[in-house]
């Protein structure tokens, strides 16, 4: 069995959704607090990430 004792990272994968239940977004982070901030912010800001190149 191999161990690794550096390098060791926790990830979540989460899936959210607008307040219709129309869209879903997937993603991963390894900080998921931030990054559910960060949705926040995009929705209050009336940013669509499905529009974004």
């Amino acid at each position: 069995m191999i161990e690794f004792t550096e390098g060791y990272h926790s990830y979540y994968v989460y899936i959210i959704t607008n307040k219709y239940s129309s869209t879903y977004y997937i993603g991963m982070t390894n900080k998921l607090g931030v990054r559910l901030q960060q949705h926040k912010e995009n929705i209050e800001k009336g940013i669509n990430p499905t529009c974004r190149v």
